[in-house]
């Protein structure tokens, strides 16, 4: 995140990181939720969605237009606050070369920044796994008492 006084993301004083990393886990906890709203394929970008998408359908209707009224536009990229974009692209950075097998050595193959970046991702995972996780049990808890009331009826 870079503050006002300081120039250098990865020069953050004492204190900086746990603001970003909240900010940053905050935002993609949103962004998991919006995504999830969709079906879980987020919007592709305008360049996508111009060969593609609905922008594809409409070339003369103006982009706003189009993309104001698509489910997907929570999920726009460039959407991001502006002093968050920078952390937003190192986690989504160090996340793909994790996906491809990438290893990082706690604490020193990466910066405080770095591991702030990539922490507050993977909480927000981690948050919504627990929300799916709550919402799974209810749902078998409200079977489970389906079933009770409906054999107790004699159903």
């Amino acid at each position: 995140m870079e503050a006002d006084h300081y120039s250098d993301p990865n020069e953050c004083a004492r204190g900086i990181t746990l603001g970003l990393t909240n900010a940053l886990e905050e935002w993609f906890d949103g962004q998991i939720q919006a995504s999830r709203k969709v079906g879980s394929q987020p919007c592709p970008g305008e360049e996508v969605c111009q060969v593609i998408g609905p922008l594809a359908k409409y070339p003369d209707a103006p982009i706003e237009e189009i993309c104001g009224g698509c489910a997907k536009k929570e999920t726009k990229p460039g959407q991001q606050p502006r002093r968050l974009a920078d952390a937003i692209a190192e986690a989504i950075s160090l996340d793909e070369l994790k996906a491809c097998g990438g290893t990082f050595a706690y604490p020193d193959s990466l910066t405080a920044y770095q591991w702030s970046c990539i922490r507050s991702l993977e909480r927000a995972r981690q948050k919504d796994q627990e929300r799916e996780q709550r919402k799974q049990q209810q749902q078998s808890e409200q079977a489970a008492l389906q079933a009770r009331m409906k054999s107790r009826m004699g159903g």
